[in-house]
Order: structure tokens, then sequence, then C-alpha cells
């Protein structure tokens, strides 16, 4: 099984030095042997899948799942990532692997899917390697805002299984904020991690509205979940107006002007909730106090 890449000596300069930053120091000599090193390898800048199929390593079962290998793909279309993803499915359907494993509560394995797959190394992997590749994914994942009832595009497996998860729009919406402000004014490697997250505010910008009225609240809650979610989008917010908030240790960054300004507007246009507008008077008058104009007085640490 073989996937075609790019030959330009960028790409595979480009790619090995995203090797040698990210992915070597994880692959420790306690949790993989020199041959399932070298089959990961392969497979990241040859595009060659059979070393990792075909290895009688033991220790190398551990990496025959579905995340796991397309987290590695070198391919540069999304056309050609899903063709891959296709197939490796049903390698591993074949064999009763991973999300065929009859072992496991197949309950179970939407939720999996979702938390495995789509949210974790995944994007993570894929980011860092292949940025623009990983955006036109995200892309096709949320192609439809305002359907919390998720359906994945393509069947995977020998038994046809097409995953479905359901997310907390506010929560996921609120979720994605806090990326955007990672991305829009944290380092540039921290921006860099964080990119992918432009390819979803076509899918968060019509459902702003939907982000619970108490997280705006003026008065800090008591009850510590509630609170860490208003200074979540405090910290969101007095960054997007250009304040600094005190408790941020590095310089303000602005990432990405276009989409930076694309927000204000978002939030300009969208029906949102008086609670919404009192904060953000509140904001232009604290300023970088605005996470809490106690703080001054409470605290030199910062907050969570």
């Amino acid at each position: 099984m073989k996937v075609s890449i790019p030959q330009d000596l960028k790409w595979k300069q480009e790619r090995q030095a995203c090797l040698e930053k990210y992915f070597y120091h994880n692959w420790n000599e306690e949790s993989y042997s020199s041959q399932h090193k070298k089959a990961l390898e392969t497979w990241y800048m040859e595009g060659d899948l059979a070393p990792l199929l075909e290895s009688k390593d033991a220790d190398i079962k551990y990496s025959l799942d579905l995340e796991t290998i397309m987290s590695y793909c070198p391919a540069d279309s999304t056309e050609e990532y899903f063709r891959i993803m296709q197939t490796v499915s049903l390698w591993l359907s074949e064999r009763n692997l991973d999300y065929w494993d009859n072992s496991l509560i197949q309950e179970n394995r939407y939720e999996r899917f979702f938390g495995s797959f789509v949210t974790s190394e995944f994007v993570s992997n894929n980011l860092l390697s292949s940025p623009d590749l990983t955006l036109e994914i995200i892309k096709v994942l949320y192609a439809r805002p305002g359907d919390s009832h998720m359906v994945f595009p393509y069947s995977l497996g020998k038994d046809n299984w097409v995953p479905e998860w359901s997310i907390d729009l506010p929560s996921f919406v609120r979720r994605t904020l806090t990326t955007f402000r990672s991305y829009l004014f944290a380092e540039e490697e921290r921006s860099k991690e964080n990119s992918m997250v432009v390819g979803l505010l076509d899918y968060i910008v019509p459902e702003l509205h939907t982000i619970d009225e108490h997280v705006f609240g003026l008065a800090l809650s008591d009850d510590s979940s509630v609170k860490a979610g208003q200074r979540m989008i405090r910290r969101f917010l007095c960054n997007l107006h250009g304040y600094q908030t005190v408790d941020e240790k590095a310089e303000l960054q602005h990432n990405d002007s276009e989409i930076e300004q694309a927000l204000r507007d978002a939030f300009e246009q969208t029906d949102m909730p008086d609670s919404y507008h009192k904060l953000i008077e509140f904001i232009h008058e604290h300023k970088e106090y605005a996470i809490d104009p106690d703080y001054k007085e409470t605290s030199d640490n910062g907050f969570y």
C-alpha cells in the first residue's frame, strides 16, 4: 500500500525537519523498537505503508490503528487522504483490528472516533506536517454550520461503517474561540499549532448566538467551572479588542489581522444577548484588568 508523494526537494526537507522536531522524541527506545521507528518513518517520508502492515514485530501492533496510521499519512489532497483512509479501514476490518475488534464494546466506537480521530492525534500530527491539507479536512468534517449531529462523509471497513457523533454546540463554540485566541494572539509556534482552527470559522460564526449567556456575566461565579468559562471568554474578548490581560506574560501578537477582523465583525453582526454588550463595555472600562478587576489586589500568579 503506497501513497504518491511530492518529489520536490523542499517538501522532503520540510517533512524531514518536522519529523526530527516533533516526532523523533516520541519514538523513544522504551516504546518503539528500531524496526518500529523505521516502519513509521518509511510511511511518513516515503508513503510506503507495507513495512508497518507486514511487520512481525510485536510492538508494531500498537501502531495498527486508524488514528496512528492516518496521522502520519503523507497524502497531499483530501481525495487521496480519504481514499487511503478507506483502504486502511478495510484492511483493519478484515483482521478485526481497532474499530472492528470484536473484543471491544462497539457501542463506544462512535465516541472513540470523535475523541481520537477528529480531535486528537489526527489533528495535531497532520497539522504540523500538512497544515493546508488539515484545514481542508477540517472543512470537510464541519461542512454544515448549525448541525450538532455530525456524519462522517465516507463509509469505512468491510461493514461500511459511517461514524456519527453529536457535539454540544455552545461548548464547542466557546472552546473553538479559545483556540482562535491561541492562533491569533499567541507566539508564533503556538499560533502555528492552532492554525487548523481557521477551517472552523464558517462553522462557528452562525452559532455565536448559542453561547450560554451566563458566561458573559459581570460577576464572576463562585462555581469554579463556570468561573473558568467566564475567564476564558473574557480573555478572548479582551484580546480581540486589543487588550492584553494582566495575567498574560507574553506580549500580545496579531498573527492574522484578517481573521481577527472577521471575528469582530461576526460578533457585531450577531444578535448577542444584553449581557454580552455589557461585558464589552466592562472590558473597555477595565481594559487589561477586565479578566478580574480585583486581580491587582488578590494575586500576582495569573489565572487558569
